[in-house]
């Protein structure tokens, strides 16, 4: 039987509709859908089940359409053989979901597959460029039948290679970073930091010339300060008057006290690693702590 649906022949009498013919078809129809329903959809089937699938739902649509255009014009019985009509309408509906299931399934496992197959190539490719695997974007699209598997190949080298290009160019830019901060003598973590979040490398070097030249500015302003007190303190002992052991301001009558040395010492005795104690200098350095490496 050609799975199709042929319009129905009626029979008009004045009190009754006879559909003629059209337990046949339902007992014909039952067969072919009884054995599609048989059918197990694999990659062997496939093509088959896509075909009479369609091949179904084309014969719900024609089974509505003529179901509709008869109870337009027929008088009489027709509600007897249109719950028939609509009941093969819904059988067939059963058998046509029942494939699309199939296909669904075998489609989804056939992604599955592929995926694994291409998370495969991602992780030889990977390895082939010396970086991680997850670094890698897994376009979605590769999973579908029709893209090129050479294309995908193609795809995720350019993924890698732009990531070994961006590893080496920001090693390179690290270094010159690291030369940069040597001249201005400023700490080079925090800034390649900053570089490493995203940071240009000309907006890097501007904030590491403004900090050094904050410091120098802060540097010279304590010593002027110091120079200044040092002055002033000079100026009130020349004119001090001297009382037993103590120099005393003759106008208010304060005790002049001897000024003190500027540079403080501080003995630390320090575990630590080489690099975390060349960190701790470098911080120290900025501050205007000078740190001796003689060890006790």
């Amino acid at each position: 039987m050609d799975f199709e649906m042929s319009e129905l022949g009626v029979k008009l009498t004045p009190a009754y509709v006879d559909a003629v013919g059209l337990d046949e078809k339902i007992e014909l129809a039952e067969q072919v859908l009884n054995e599609l329903d048989a059918l197990e959809v694999d990659a062997h089937t496939e093509k088959y089940a896509k075909a009479k699938r369609a091949e179904v739902n084309k014969f719900i649509k024609a089974l509505s359409a003529e179901r509709i255009a008869k109870e337009k014009i027929v008088l009489g019985n027709w509600e007897e053989t249109k719950t028939k009509i609509k009941d093969l309408e819904k059988r067939s509906k059963a058998t046509s979901d029942g494939l699309k299931d199939g296909l669904n399934k075998l489609e989804e496992d056939r992604k599955n597959n592929k995926r694994e197959m291409v998370n495969a190539e991602i992780t030889k490719l990977a390895e082939q460029f010396n970086i991680e695997p997850d670094l890698i974007a897994f376009d979605e699209r590769w999973l579908n039948a029709s893209y090129s598997w050479v294309a995908m190949q193609d795809e995720i080298a350019g993924q890698a290679e732009k990531i070994v290009s961006d590893r080496e160019r920001m090693a390179m830019q690290i270094e010159l970073l690291e030369g940069h901060a040597e001249k201005l003598d400023v700490e080079p973590s925090g800034y390649i930091g900053m570089l490493t979040n995203g940071i240009e490398m000309s907006v890097v070097r501007a904030q590491m010339k403004t900090d050094a030249r904050a410091r120098e500015l802060r540097l010279e302003a304590q010593k002027e300060r110091e120079a200044q007190q040092a002055k002033e303190h000079a100026e009130r002992m020349e004119k001090a008057q001297k009382v037993g052991n103590k120099m005393v301001d003759v106008d208010s009558g304060e005790v002049i006290e001897p000024m003190k040395p500027t540079a403080t010492n501080y003995l630390f005795k320090l575990s630590m690693t080489p690099t975390q104690y060349e960190q701790m200098k470098a911080n120290f350095k900025k501050w205007g702590i000078y740190v001796n490496d003689k060890q006790v």
